[in-house]
């Protein structure tokens, strides 16, 4: 909580950095991405990880990728500070692509071009990322829990009921923004984490 994350760059750079809003607003250092990247989108993931997907490692203002790990989509987590390698992509996210989070977990990651990198085209595709944490470790979908009743709409500071039939069994629920991405910026994103 109050932290942000920062990661790639004007330039292609494998840095990632923290701004600590709590403890003072100071900028540290934290483990790199696998790859360096340029225009790389990164999405608030509902367990509070990190998700970064495209980019480019190439030169200039929109040069193709010359290292085909910026296929991978990577995993930060702020409990160790670290990246994971996740699955690939099949299509390279360049200059205006988007990733969001949806509502149902899973990340979409979309478009690239206007005007497209050296060497491709406009990419008016779409892939769909299912984190980890839709998953079992044996790979089956994991047990997701079901909201009997929940309010349309809340305001500032106003105390909500959420009701399920697995409310024994969970032990967090937070809030995400609604993502509003352009230009490997979401100014929305953000996560509260709620009191139970």
């Amino acid at each position: 909580e109050g932290k942000i994350l920062l990661v790639g760059g004007g330039a292609p750079t494998a840095s990632a950095e923290v701004i600590d809003l709590i403890g003072g607003g100071g900028f540290r250092t934290v483990a790199p991405m696998s790859v360096a990247r340029r225009q790389v989108n990164a999405t608030l993931l509902a367990d509070g990880t990190v998700l970064a997907t495209g980019g480019t490692n190439g030169t200039g203002f929109n040069a193709s990728p010359t290292d085909s790990r910026v296929l991978d989509a990577e995993r930060w987590d702020p409990a160790t500070e670290t990246w994971t390698p996740l699955a690939r992509m099949s299509h390279h996210r360049l200059y205006h692509s988007t990733a969001l989070l949806l509502p149902d977990g899973r990340v979409l990651s979309v478009g690239s071009g206007e005007p497209p990198a050296s060497g491709h085209v406009n990419d008016l595709t779409a892939e769909l990322f299912s984190p980890p944490y839709l998953f079992k470790p044996d790979g089956s979908p994991a047990s997701r829990p079901e909201i009997t009743l929940a309010p349309t709409s809340v305001t500032y500071g106003e105390r909500f009921t959420v009701q399920s039939p697995q409310a024994a069994t969970i032990v967090r629920a937070t809030w995400i923004r609604l993502s509003s991405v352009t230009h490997s910026f979401n100014q929305n994103q953000r996560m509260n984490r709620l009191t139970t």
